[in-house]
């Protein structure tokens, strides 16, 4: 059986359970008694907390808040909380030997399932809470996802329909079953911030940017004193890739796009979330690159956007992250041939290598419009430095495979780019020793069109 993944906070994604029936919220309280379900990291994030006297631990979790100390009762999970999985399999285990109470065996068993007698806890559990145990089983792969329990808790409720989103393949119906997630969420404002957010990339899929920046605005509100940096963090670079967007959609200003992916990199540690870290880094790179330049102290934000790609390249390795690497190092040998330098030079050449990098890892049977473009911004680097014969190369097998593939703009950017060379041969008549590419004027291809950024 396939194992379910559970949406729980900083390890949160959308999971994939099957479709069920939606129900009405129960009336909001303040004096509500929830339980923080999905919220933190699995296994903790399915551990139920039993007991009135943990109210307030319990509310304060729900929140996304962490306790400062952890009651003897509850060292088991205080120590799942913490990743210390050994430590909470025993005292876990020795809890529910003392109490034999079923959500502590059900609580066992989100970590240690061999030492559950799984079926006598289904037959013992509270029926409110069963639809839970049979979620906790689902997860280890020991039994089907049920539908929510009309008398199950809220946030049970809640954690199921955010779940069937994760099977849902249509946008529209994501968002559907999210929108009674948040319902069912209203007094679980961590879960319910993880709910909008996933909403959030359902209404970005749909083209309905602003009401995608709005709900994501919400969950940072919702998450502003939580103790889940990385969840937050997610939420700014999403947040700051929607803005993004928009503002090229609609041709506004990027300055609040960049201004989240700066909050992402302010909150994230690279340790714990190095993708979430090198995201936020290549997309403030992009919105930096695509800003126009208007004053001289622009060239700084491009300084700053080139080294966000390299910080980037430090986690996106060719082994581990080969489509990310790919297009990362595209990203920065485009700015290194485009950006302003006092080394112009220098950054051509590196520039130059970046290509050639990519080049020996791409296939152009398999992507031959990925391959011709890099090729293309390769020739074009070349043709810069002088380096006449080795550009025009490039640029005629860009030229073919440009031609196969039917892509009429792109032959004309190369042929212009080939014919300003040939006129630079004939004009300059370069030392082939001593280049100096800033005599020669040659044509440049857009960034933009050279490369779409994709590996």
């Amino acid at each position: 059986m396939v194992r379910v993944q559970v949406l729980t906070g900083d390890a949160a994604r959308a999971p994939h359970l099957p479709g069920a029936a939606q129900f009405a919220p129960a009336a909001p309280s303040a004096a509500v008694d929830v339980q923080p379900l999905g919220v933190f990291a699995y296994p903790a994030g399915l551990m139920v907390i039993t007991g009135d006297e943990f109210a307030s631990l319990r509310t304060g979790l729900a929140a996304g808040r962490r306790p400062a100390s952890w009651p003897p009762e509850l060292a088991g999970i205080g120590a799942a909380y913490d990743g210390r999985l050994d430590e909470a399999t025993e005292l876990l285990t020795a809890r529910a030997r003392m109490t034999d109470h079923p959500l502590d065996w059900c609580n066992l068993a989100t970590i240690a399932p061999e030492r559950v007698n799984l079926d006598a806890l289904l037959a013992r559990i509270d029926p409110r809470w069963h639809s839970h145990a049979q979620l906790v089983l689902a997860h280890l792969g020991r039994g089907e996802v049920p539908d929510p329990d009309p008398a199950a808790p809220p946030e049970v409720r809640a954690l199921i329909l955010a779940a069937q989103a994760g099977y849902a393949e249509a946008p529209e119906r994501r968002r559907e079953l999210l929108d009674a997630a948040i319902i069912e969420a209203f007094d679980a404002p961590a879960l319910r911030a993880l709910c909008l957010a996933a909403g959030a990339e359902a209404l970005r899929e749909l083209g309905r940017a602003p009401e995608a920046i709005t709900d994501l605005r919400e969950a940072l509100r919702l998450l502003a004193d939580a103790d889940l940096p990385t969840a937050r963090a997610e939420l700014h670079l999403a947040l700051g890739q929607v803005l993004h967007e928009h503002a090229v959609d609609t041709g506004t200003a990027m300055n609040d796009a960049a201004a989240e992916f700066q909050s992402c990199l302010q909150v994230v540690d690279p340790d714990d979330a190095p993708l979430v870290w090198a995201a936020a880094h290549r997309d403030l790179a992009a919105v930096y690159l695509t800003m126009p330049l208007t004053s001289a102290s622009d060239q700084l934000r491009v300084a700053v956007a080139t080294q966000s790609l390299r910080k980037a390249l430090a986690v996106y390795t060719r082994d581990e992250h080969p489509e990310q690497w790919a297009a990362t190092s595209v990203n920065l040998a485009n700015a290194l041939v485009y950006a302003p330098s006092a080394h112009q030079e220098q950054n051509l050449m590196e520039a130059v290598q970046l290509y050639a990098d990519v080049l020996a890892e791409r296939d152009p049977a398999r992507d031959p419009a990925g391959y011709a473009r890099v090729l293309a911004n390769q020739g074009n680097a070349l043709a810069h430095l002088g380096m006449f014969p080795e550009a025009t190369a490039a640029l005629h097998e860009a030229r073919f495979l440009f031609e196969d593939l039917g892509a009429d703009e792109m032959v004309r950017s190369v042929r212009g780019v080939l014919d300003e060379i040939a006129r630079a041969r004939t004009r300059n008549a370069p030392d082939p020793d001593d280049p100096d590419p800033g005599d020669l004027d040659v044509g440049d291809l857009d960034p933009e069109e050279a490369d779409d950024g994709q590996p």
